[in-house]
């Protein structure tokens, strides 16, 4: 198995490497953080393009000193190798300075750094199999947009193939990705650890059971936030002023691929996670000024949580909400807002009697996957005061209705279309799920779990008095993806 990388890093910089156990998401796990591409010798068109944005927690030279950049846990694509390619070259593109670090099949690693200029590429022949491909930063806390080329052509490079993406593509994959990434976790804690209660025997308000599943999901706790603490130290990257004992004792009775724990108040809170492992896991501010924590892997156990006051002195009304939805992605890549009365909501016809094209109606296990509507996009009314996150412009009754009879596992709702479209979906308890430009300039919208019930979806156009044919697909297969 031959691999090279061009310039002066050609020996250092694609050195082979086996990935260390548990450094990165599980090897058998078919989930990226934005899509899979699948291609054999021969492709068209040459190159194949796709994007994403750069960086996350991990460090890349943890798993060999060859290794450069921050790169999420999850990979950013998957690529799949139908038949041996003899030559291939993978790069990225972009405005920043980023990395590339790939898996192969055998659990190799190929990493690089600045091939051409600041932009990373892996060449060589790829046997068939999946390879896995990280995206990374090279400054920490970083993210940049970037365009990732597969090409057979020894002449295709990125001074070849132009810019990176375009703005409004950029600040739209950075902000989503920035809201979505997991929460980085801490070892690290201070003087003030002793005085708290971590026995976990009593908590100052309810606490909560679950396992994998459980229902109904959001599993909502209520409580009053703040205490005479300082959460900063208590363990690095804290914030807020906290209570001696913890607000909630949540046992998770069983591990869990994806689960999230978010709070909203009308004041400014924080959260304060302590992990069965002895872990810190704290936000401040992830949605508006509500706190959120969400990780890709929670292991079975007794986590302590503290809802803080960002202000000493302070105590609020809190709601306290246990998730394995993504409500993303991610969507990653999916946002989510709390039920909403403001005008646009108010505009829109949510009653569910009719819609203006086709609808479905589909349980667990539906064939042929991925299902297919069609319909044309747009209308008068702005989505963008449903939620941060929601772009375009739609009709007042909702494009289709869908109906799952059953709870589904993995669930995705895409849309394809040759103009630049959004997502509105209005889930069965009045949550706002919104995207836009998940696959260029196309919409989607995943979850680990959907629940049964009515959804109403509406594709809007981005620009206002656009109308736009498109296909809408719904899948319970992560490997489709249009």
């Amino acid at each position: 198995m031959s691999w090279s990388v061009s310039g002066a890093c050609a020996m250092t910089c694609a050195a082979v490497i086996f990935l260390a156990p548990g450094a990165l998401s599980s090897a058998h796990a078919q989930r990226s953080n934005f899509d899979a591409v699948t291609l054999a010798p021969g492709f068209m068109p040459d190159p194949s393009v796709t994007q994403g944005s750069s960086g996350g927690q991990s460090e890349a030279q943890r798993l060999n000193a060859s290794c450069r950049g921050w790169i999420a846990s999850n990979p950013d694509h998957i690529f799949n190798v139908q038949r041996r390619f003899r030559f291939l070259r993978v790069f990225a593109v972009s405005n920043q300075d980023t990395t590339l670090v790939i898996q192969t099949p055998d659990g190799q690693l190929r990493c690089n750094d600045d091939t051409y200029g600041q932009n990373p590429s892996v060449e060589g022949s790829w046997p068939v199999g999946t390879y896995r491909i990280w995206v990374g930063s090279y400054t920490r806390g970083t993210r940049a947009s970037y365009r990732l080329h597969f090409t057979e052509l020894a002449s295709t490079t990125p001074s070849s193939v132009g810019s990176a993406p375009i703005a409004h593509q950029t600040t739209v994959a950075q902000r989503a990705r920035q809201t979505l990434a997991e929460t980085p976790g801490s070892t690290e804690t201070g003087a003030d650890l002793r005085r708290l209660d971590l026995s976990g025997r009593r908590s100052n308000s309810q606490g909560a059971w679950l396992q994998s599943g459980f229902t109904p999901d959001p599993h909502v706790l209520t409580g009053s936030s703040g205490g005479r603490i300082a959460a900063r130290r208590v363990a690095t990257g804290c914030a807020g002023w906290i209570a001696r004992r913890p607000d909630h004792v949540l046992n998770l009775e069983g591990g869990f691929g994806f689960f999230r724990v978010a709070a909203t108040s009308s004041q400014d809170t924080t959260l304060v996670v302590m992990a069965p492992d002895g872990s810190w896991y704290c936000n401040d501010d992830s949605q508006g000024t509500n706190p959120e924590v969400r990780r890709n892997r929670w292991e079975p156990g007794q986590y302590l949580v503290w809802v803080g006051s960002y202000r000493q002195g302070q105590n609020a009304d809190y709601r306290l909400s246990f998730s394995e939805l993504h409500a993303g992605t991610s969507g990653s890549r999916v946002a989510q807002t709390q039920p909403n009365t403001r005008s646009t909501a108010g505009a829109l016809d949510v009653s569910g009697r009719r819609s203006n094209f086709q609808d479905a109606r589909l349980r667990s296990g539906f064939t042929p996957d991925p299902h297919r509507l069609a319909g044309t996009s747009g209308g008068a009314i702005s989505a963008s005061d449903l939620g941060p996150d929601c772009q375009g412009w739609v009709a007042r009754q909702p494009d289709h209705i869908l109906n799952l009879q059953t709870r589904t596992r993995f669930f995705r709702i895409f849309a394809d279309s040759r103009s630049d479209i959004t997502l509105v979906v209005r889930a069965p308890d009045g949550r706002w799920l919104c995207n836009d430009d998940t696959n260029g300039t196309n919409p989607a919208l995943e979850g680990e779990s959907w629940n049964a019930g009515r959804y109403l979806i509406w594709v809007g156009s981005y620009n206002r008095g656009e109308h736009a044919s498109y296909t809408l697909g719904l899948t319970e297969l992560q490997s489709v993806t249009r």
